[in-house]
């Protein structure tokens, strides 16, 4: 018996012969190809995420960190314009501000233990100053001065506002050219600020 072969070259009465399963194409890419593509843009955003919360941690460290230096700083800032080797270690709540263009002008307000205040004044000779008279020539202070210490004199307020007890005047040893030292104090001793000026 002769077979008849048909118009699509498939030999009649034969089986059709059976295709190799498939999987489906999405856009071209096999499911393989997409979950690979999947798991890598995860493990992307894993790893970012993971050098963002680094990052921050970092940052924050670093900005603890400055802090920290910049309040070490003021403590040391103070000792230097009061001629001390260290600061007592009452001393807390320091904040220094810098005004001066021409001359400097530096003040500093922090709050101290009374029984050490004394030890602020060991650097140089501090004398409490008569109230100014009409062309008088020698450091005194102005009766104005003697109000609160945000209104103390020229320079911006800085730190606790306190009502201003005594006023200490010295000359700084480093002022070649003429200045002022200042400590002003509360009737406790607990606040005080330190003004700084040198021509």
């Amino acid at each position: 018996m002769v077979n008849k072969t048909m118009a699509n070259g498939r030999k009649s009465g034969a089986r059709p012969q059976e295709r190799p399963f498939r999987t489906r194409r999405l856009s071209g890419h096999s499911p393989l190809a997409i979950y690979c593509l999947i798991a890598v843009i995860a493990d992307t955003m894993m790893t970012l995420l993971r050098r963002s919360l680094i990052g921050l941690a970092l940052i924050g460290a670093v900005g603890a960190l400055a802090v920290f230096v910049w309040r070490w700083d003021d403590r040391h800032h103070v000792a230097t314009m009061l001629n001390l080797e260290k600061l007592p270690q009452s001393i807390r709540g320091v904040d220094c501000t810098s005004f001066g263009v021409t001359d400097v002008l530096e003040r500093c307000s922090f709050e101290v233990e009374p029984d050490d205040f004394s030890k602020l004044m060991s650097g140089h000779k501090f004398q409490v100053p008569p109230v100014c008279r009409t062309g008088q020539s020698s450091l005194c202070v102005d009766k104005a001065d003697a109000g609160m210490a945000h209104d103390y004199c020229c320079g911006p307020k800085t730190g606790e506002n306190f009502p201003i007890a005594t006023i200490y005047i010295a000359t700084p040893r480093d002022a070649p050219h003429g200045g002022t030292l200042t400590i002003l104090t509360d009737t406790s001793k607990r606040r005080a600020m330190v003004d700084l000026y040198v021509e």
